[in-house]
């Protein structure tokens, strides 16, 4: 685990500090860095748990939104990359492609990628 610092909050609502992994929960830092599997939520209520390069949420993992939300799938620094599903809170749902945080090209039914 690493020290304790300052939170700090980005317009993506993704943290970003002078020391990232005071809320880490789970998982491990190298260099007080998140890396590799681990566990995070904001005070927010937001809760990542899946994989984390350099500091930023990258390869796969699931993002729980405080609004009830969640998005399970690929990303690519910080930003929800590759395929992927998101349910809305108000219950829709849309599983495909995202590119860089957008929805992009042809939609599948949740759970039935190609």
């Amino acid at each position: 685990m690493c020290s304790a610092g300052p939170i700090s909050y980005r317009s993506s609502s993704l943290l970003h500090s002078a020391n990232p992994c005071r809320a880490f929960v789970q998982g491990a830092c190298q260099n007080n860095v998140k890396h590799g599997k681990g566990k995070m939520q904001w005070a927010s209520g937001d809760v990542y748990d899946g994989d984390w390069n350099g500091g930023v949420i990258h390869g796969g993992g699931t993002f729980t939104y405080a609004d009830g939300g969640v998005y399970t799938g690929e990303w690519e620094n910080d930003k929800r990359h590759g395929q992927g599903s998101m349910k809305h809170a108000n219950g829709d749902t849309y599983a495909g492609q995202w590119v860089r945080d957008t929805r992009h090209g042809q939609a599948f039914p949740a759970g039935q990628f190609p």
